[in-house]
C-alpha cells in the first residue's frame, strides 16, 4: 500500500506544480496580450484573404496603401470593447463617443495603477475572443458589411445570402485555424515555464519518491489535500470544459479498494503434468494452463511439438 499512497501523493504533488504553471502562462498571456495579438492578426489575415476584394467590387481602389489603412481600421473594429469601464478609449477608437462615460477618479497614482497596470494586464479595450455571431453582427453594422453588400448587388442580387454564408463560413474556419496554432503555442510555452520553473524550485522527482515512501506523515499530509487541489484544478480550466460526471473517490477508498482486490485474489493456479519434449500432442492432450492460453490463437488445430 506505501508504493500506491506514494504515487498518488506524487501525483497530487505534480499537479499543484502544473498549476503553478499554468499560473505563469495565463500571466504571460496576458502581460503580452498574446490572445488580442493573435485574434488581430487573425482578422487582418481574413481581411486580406476573404473581404479585400469585396472592398475592391465596391469601388475601393485597390492600392496598397489603402487596403492596409482599411485592413487596420477593420481590426481596430472588430476587437474593441465596447464598453471600457474604468479605462479611457483609445486615440483611434471606432466609437462615436469622445470620453469614456466612467473615467477614473482619484488621485493620479491611483489613475495610473488602473489605467496603466490593471489596463494592460487586463487588456480591457480589445477582445481576445470575438465569435462567430458577435463578427457578424459587428460586420453587419459596419460599413465594411456595407461594401460586401453592395458589391455583391451590382454582380448578383440574389446571392446575398451565399455569400454571407460563406463569408461566415470561412471566418469559422479560419478561427480552428487559429484555435490550432494557439494551442501549439501555449503548449511549447507551458513546457518551457515548466522546465524554468521546476530548475527554479530544484524539483527532484525522485527525492520527492523516496520521500513519500519513507515517510508516512509527509505522504498522509499531502493525500488530505486531494479534494483541495482537484477544486482549485477545476477552477483553472477553461470555460466550456466538461467536468467529469463522477468525481474521483477518496485515497483511503482507492487504498481500502485495492487492498480488499489483493486480499480475496484467488490462489495461482498449479499447472497440470506437463509433457515431454518433443511429444506430439493433439487437441486432447493439452494439460498445461500455457497451451490452453495459446487455443486464441489456433494452436490447437496444429500438430505441433509442445515446447
Amino acid at each position: 500500500m506505501e508504493i500506491i499512497e506514494a504515487a498518488l501523493a506524487f501525483a497530487l504533488t505534480m499537479l499543484v506544480l502544473s498549476m503553478i504553471a499554468s499560473t505563469f502562462v495565463e500571466m504571460i498571456h496576458r502581460a503580452f496580450a498574446l490572445r488580442e495579438d493573435g485574434m488581430r492578426y487573425l482578422l487582418g489575415q481574413f481581411f486580406d484573404q476573404v473581404l479585400a476584394h469585396y472592398t475592391v467590387r465596391a469601388g475601393v481602389p485597390a492600392e496598397k496603401a489603402v487596403l492596409e489603412a482599411m485592413r487596420s481600421e477593420f481590426q481596430q473594429r472588430m476587437t474593441e470593447n465596447r464598453t471600457p469601464i474604468g479605462l479611457a478609449l483609445a486615440a483611434n477608437s471606432a466609437l462615436p463617443l469622445a470620453a469614456d462615460p466612467t473615467p477614473p477618479t482619484g488621485s493620479k497614482i491611483w489613475t495610473f495603477i488602473q489605467q496603466i497596470i490593471v489596463g494592460r494586464m487586463s487588456n480591457g479595450r480589445r477582445l481576445g475572443n470575438v465569435p462567430l455571431n458577435v463578427f457578424m453582427e459587428r460586420l453587419g453594422s459596419d460599413h465594411f458589411g456595407d461594401k460586401i453588400v453592395q458589391a455583391t448587388v451590382a454582380t448578383a442580387a440574389g446571392a446575398l445570402d451565399a455569400v454571407l454564408q460563406d463569408v461566415a463560413q470561412k471566418y469559422e474556419n479560419f478561427g480552428k485555424d487559429a484555435s490550432e496554432v494557439f494551442a501549439r503555442r501555449a503548449r511549447v510555452l507551458s513546457v518551457l515555464v515548466a522546465i524554468v520553473l521546476a530548475f527554479w524550485m530544484h524539483v527532484d522527482a525522485f527525492g520527492l519518491f523516496q520521500t513519500f515512501m519513507r515517510d508516512p506523515t509527509v505522504r498522509n499530509a499531502v493525500l488530505e489535500k486531494q479534494d483541495e487541489y482537484l477544486k482549485k484544478f477545476a477552477e483553472l480550466q477553461p470555460p466550456g470544459t466538461i467536468a467529469p460526471a463522477n468525481p474521483p473517490p477518496p485515497i483511503a477508498a482507492v487504498t481500502a479498494a485495492v487492498a480488499a482486490e489483493a486480499a480475496s485474489a484467488s490462489p495461482p493456479v498449479t499447472p497440470g503434468p506437463q509433457a515431454p519434449l518433443g511429444v506430439r500432442v493433439r487437441r486432447a492432450d493439452w494439460v498445461d494452463p500455457r497451451a490452453a492460453a495459446n487455443r486464441q490463437y489456433g494452436a490447437h488445430l496444429l500438430d505441433v511439438p509442445y515446447r
